[in-house]
């Protein structure tokens, strides 16, 4: 098992009792745009006869076709607005030594599905909220509404089958604090004065600002790279399930504490069924507001 050395951001963010002040979210499906800084490493065009009328395989089993009369049979619609909770799950070394602890980490996504021109389906992510949950009580990383505001949506392709209930998201990077020409390559800034970093969330400081509070407390200046990738399972035309890949780098650009300079390694928890995502279909027009408001009844705790 390779251990990815991190930053106590990471550290903290990822396995420290996250929470975020980001519920005045108001971004809704009307408000989706494309990202600058994403790429999805899978091929985007799709023959149209690798899909059905929904990006869906042909022969499967769907819903009855009155409108014609024929009696034809077509596929069930993944078309539409949904809510996404991702847990991604790490491991970190403690930063009062003697073992490791474990974080669960759980992001909310405002996700609108469309059938595109060529038969595919693409998924368009807003992020709504990041909490998280940890066996390490001593410290908590805030996340500012202003981080939560200035991440930009993003894409994926994803597909579905009917027949054998499969569902599948691209694997997309997404760059935060800086911009890089090659978003999936570029080593990340590891100084402030690159001319890369930017001041994404507009508060007078380089990169990403995160709130750190208990054992050690201060802000913490970051650039951030991450992936995600989705597998799972469609258990019908209003949830699905599925486990998530996904993989996390960070530099420390700055701190207003030198406690925060401290490197701590965390990685990606190697157990791959630990790391999941949830899919619920919710109405249209539903916004982030709406999903950080009825999120404890579409994804129930275990």
């Amino acid at each position: 098992m390779v251990k990815r050395a991190l930053l106590i951001a990471v550290s903290f963010l990822s396995a420290c009792g996250a929470s975020s002040s980001g519920a005045d979210v108001a971004t809704s499906a009307s408000d989706l745009t494309e990202q600058s800084d994403l790429v999805s490493t899978e091929d985007s065009s799709v023959s149209p006869s690798d899909v059905a009328t929904d990006g869906l395989s042909q022969g499967e089993v769907g819903s009855v076709d009155v409108s014609g009369g024929d009696g034809t049979v077509s596929p069930p619609s993944l078309v539409g607005t949904w809510g996404q909770m991702q847990h991604s799950a790490t491991v970190t070394d403690s930063p009062l030594g003697g073992g490791t602890f474990n974080t669960l980490v759980h992001s909310l996504h405002l996700v609108v599905i469309t059938l595109e021109p060529d038969g595919s389906l693409m998924a368009h992510h807003s992020m709504c909220d990041i909490q998280a949950e940890s066996d390490f009580a001593q410290t908590e990383t805030i996340i500012p509404a202003a981080y939560i505001h200035s991440l930009e949506p993003y894409s994926r392709k994803v597909t579905a089958n009917w027949a054998t209930k499969e569902f599948t998201g691209a694997r997309v990077t997404e760059v935060k604090g800086c911009v890089l020409d090659d978003p999936e390559n570029d080593d990340l800034p590891t100084s402030e004065d690159d001319t890369r970093v930017m001041d994404q969330d507009g508060d007078g400081h380089p990169g990403m600002t995160l709130q750190i509070s208990g054992l050690i407390n201060g802000d913490l200046y970051v650039v951030e790279r991450n992936w995600t990738e989705l597998t799972g399972t469609i258990v019908n035309q209003g949830r699905i399930d599925g486990l998530l890949s996904w993989g996390v780098e960070q530099n420390k650009l700055g701190s207003s504490n030198p406690l925060l300079s401290m490197d701590i390694a965390s990685w990606v928890d190697p157990d791959p069924n630990k790391s999941t995502f949830e899919m619920a279909r919710v109405d249209d027009g539903d916004g982030c507001a709406e999903l950080i408001t009825h999120q404890g009844s579409l994804f129930p705790s275990p």
